[in-house]
């Protein structure tokens, strides 16, 4: 997934983003944990992350959910979303 926004973030939201890409959780009680950060770089205005499907939902879209998440902490701290892209990579051995 690749996020860019409107200006460059600090250090210490950074750190945050890392922090909620690598431990998020979902659910009713937030006990859910969907997928494991793989790669996390921030270069400039970029955001680029890219997970490991754990545990995939059949009625729910867990990445939407996380996007969510992202984008309220990226409001938060005054950052606009100009554009995202989220590309699937399916392994080979998963057919």
């Amino acid at each position: 997934m690749e996020v860019k926004i409107d200006k460059p973030l600090d250090e210490i939201d950074c750190n945050m983003i890392f922090s909620l890409a690598s431990s998020w959780t979902w659910g009713e009680d937030r006990r859910i944990k969907a997928f494991k950060l793989k790669e996390y770089q921030i270069a400039g205005t970029r955001i680029f992350l890219e997970f490991h499907t754990i545990r995939k939902s059949q009625r729910y879209d867990e990445i939407k959910y996380f996007l969510f998440s992202l984008g309220s902490f990226l409001d938060l701290c005054e950052y606009r979303i100009e554009a995202i892209k989220v590309n699937e990579v399916l392994r080979k051995d998963s057919c």
